[in-house]
């Protein structure tokens, strides 16, 4: 049997403490510039606000149960939770536009993709 290392367990759990605290910190200040703005509508009418917003609904169930109640959550529940992951990772494929990736997507997809020319944020 291989001997086992367990840093990258470490590894994963300081990424995933990371990504709950980015998701919120990122979160907090769009919404404040969009209140500022007098858009706060944003949140709920364009994709990158349903996207942000469905990521951010699925973080802490994804999150918090290893950060804080880790001991008291069966492994199997806690690992079924990571599943959500999933649905975090599709909300981020929809959370930008494809004209803000670099050089407009051209090698995102073989196929021609319409282009709007309408600011995201």
């Amino acid at each position: 049997m291989p001997h086992l290392n367990f840093y990258h367990l470490q590894y994963h759990a300081h990424a995933g403490v990371y990504i709950a605290f980015d998701v919120w910190v990122h979160t907090v200040f769009h919404i404040l510039r969009w209140i500022s703005q007098g858009n706060g509508d944003l949140l709920w009418t364009t994709n990158a606000g349903i996207s942000g917003l469905i990521a951010v609904l699925v973080t802490p169930l994804i999150t918090f149960p290893m950060m804080y109640w880790k001991k008291k959550i069966s492994y199997e529940i806690r690992k079924g939770l990571h599943y959500l992951f999933f649905v975090f990772a599709v909300a981020m494929c929809f959370h930008v536009p494809v004209t803000a990736i670099p050089n407009g997507g051209k090698y995102v997809s073989r196929r021609s993709l319409p282009f709007d020319s309408t600011p995201c944020c």
